[in-house]
């Protein structure tokens, strides 16, 4: 007989290696004393009288009382595939109860306590844009001065190449400042595939920083002088509640053109430069 596929077989049962190594001895030899079990198994004789206990209690050893003598044998292998039909009943019972356990899980998840991370300094607003190219879904939001203040341009395009490589979409909100920003001296845009935006006055949506809305995360960044700082909100319902106060902005901006001072004269120049296809509230490429 090979005990070492008996003994193999118990520890794929969650055997302990003792237990298993003593029944698969027990098998082949028959009943034997405790010293001949200590010997034969090379368990010390205090650790065997309490495997020996526990394993007679779940009837896998059972004792054999003969004449001024005590010896244990193995159980009969039906006693092992009681231990198997209970174990299969087990995980049938696991696997029908999982996907109970799964929805549980993911509202635990959801119910987690919120994460807020701080970030200071231009790298801090730089780190916090290349969180955003891990996106799973579409980035919304708000920007209220071209990026390539704070963070340079080179970064700036580094970091829309990125967004493009991986074809992430964005829509955001833009105001009668952002407009300002971009006619200062040396501004140069740097549009960014996939990048849609809509104009809303100063009068309807005053912005004093940056948005941007993803996944279950609300990024917020604001430089002002030397006071330049972000921080990262991962609330699922904080996202949410972000996101559907943008879709209604969204909306309202279809009804606004760009102004007039920009609509003539230089119009031209801002197309050229933002690769604006229009300018009645449905504009593409410009850079953020």
């Amino acid at each position: 007989m090979n005990t070492q596929v008996v003994e193999d077989y118990l520890l794929k049962l969650d055997f302990s290696h003792e237990s298993a190594r003593l029944y698969a001895v027990l098998s082949v030899k028959g009943p034997l004393t405790i010293l001949e079990a200590s010997r034969a198994t090379g368990i010390e004789r205090t650790a065997l009288y309490r495997l020996v206990e526990a394993l007679v209690a779940n009837g896998l050893i059972e004792e054999v009382l003969a004449y001024k003598s005590r010896k244990i044998r193995a159980a009969d292998p039906t006693q092992i595939r009681l231990i198997l039909q209970e174990k299969q009943k087990r995980v049938q019972d696991l696997s029908e109860s999982f996907p109970a356990f799964e929805r549980a899980a993911i509202q635990a998840k959801s119910l987690q306590a919120t994460q807020v991370r701080y970030f200071r300094g231009t790298e801090g607003i730089k780190q916090i844009l290349w969180n955003e190219t891990r996106v799973r879904g579409t980035v919304v939001g708000y920007t209220h001065r071209n990026l390539e203040e704070v963070v340079g341009v080179a970064y700036f395009r580094k970091y829309a190449r990125e967004l493009e490589r991986k074809h992430i979409q964005f829509r955001d909100l833009r105001t009668d400042t952002f407009l300002s920003s971009i006619r200062e001296q040396g501004y140069t845009a740097n549009p960014i595939e996939g990048d849609t935006w809509r104009y809303l006055p100063d009068s309807v949506l005053r912005l004093t920083h940056g948005m941007d809305i993803y996944d279950d995360v609300v990024a917020i960044y604001y430089w002002e002088d030397n006071d330049v700082f972000g921080v990262e909100i991962q609330n699922e319902k904080i996202a949410d509640t972000q996101r559907s106060i943008f879709e209604a902005l969204w909306v309202l901006a279809e009804s606004y053109p760009l102004p007039t001072k920009i609509d003539q004269g230089n119009l031209s120049n801002y197309e050229m430069k933002l690769g604006l296809t229009g300018y009645s509230g449905k504009k593409k490429g410009a850079s953020k």
